[in-house]
């Protein structure tokens, strides 16, 4: 597998939407429920951009949002529309090559939600650029990126350079994985592409450490709320 979208669209895609049945894909959805909760949605216009199987894309269109949802991967986007049909014309899937590069006019949309992809970018600065771009001023970005920090991950790190030692490929995506951030660096980003920063927070590992699973060491993923500023 030589890169992210060929193992996303290969490997993953047909059992993505089972993923968010389990606990630490349950916290994900919640964490964009919840910094969803103060913004008015209804009758706004989003981008999903990496939507995957459209899990999040359906979250948003379910608040009352017209979404435009891309992803480069064809399997995910043909799982999303077949997961979809009951949301009609409020939820749009498309392919595109990149989201480093957007086909959309200036200050298009109300919001954008981007999950678990920058970190596979070449470019994710770039990325995040576009976003500000193509998001109204005012307007909302809600992004995950991986905790360089946490412990969860080392441990995929470990699991995958071991299996590879093997000639096997266990978490596979952690050698696809390019970008991680701590919660310091991912705002100090923000800032300097002109990103208010209103939350940002690491998402709970499912483990039995009492008081530590939201810990920087602990938290596979940060989750970013921020408001774009023009």
């Amino acid at each position: 597998m030589n890169n992210a979208v060929e193992y996303h669209d290969q490997t993953v895609a047909k059992n993505w939407n089972k993923q968010y049945e389990q606990p630490t894909f349950k916290l994900r959805l919640d964490a964009v429920e919840n910094m969803l909760e103060s913004i008015s949605v209804d009758g706004t216009k989003w981008l999903d951009a990496g939507c995957g199987t459209g899990v999040i894309s359906r979250l948003i269109a379910s608040k009352g949002s017209q979404v435009l949802a891309v992803d480069a991967s064809e399997n995910m986007l043909e799982i999303a529309k077949e997961s979809s049909r009951e949301f009609g014309d409020k939820i749009k899937y498309t392919p595109i090559d990149s989201v480093e590069s957007l086909p959309y006019r200036d200050d298009e949309y109300d919001g954008i939600v981007c999950s678990s992809v920058l970190e596979y970018l070449k470019d994710p600065q770039q990325c995040l650029t576009e976003f500000h771009r193509v998001i109204k001023p005012g307007g909302t970005l809600i992004i995950s990126v991986p905790n360089s920090r946490s412990i969860v991950r080392k441990l995929h790190g470990f699991r995958f350079h071991v299996s590879k030692m093997f000639g096997t490929s266990k978490s596979a995506f952690y050698g696809l994985s390019v970008n991680s951030y701590t919660r310091g660096s991912l705002n100090t980003v923000l800032k300097t592409l002109d990103f208010e920063p209103i939350q940002i927070r690491q998402l709970g590992a499912i483990l039995p450490l009492v008081g530590l699973n939201k810990s920087d060491f602990i938290s596979p993923l940060i989750f970013a709320k921020a408001r774009v500023l023009k």
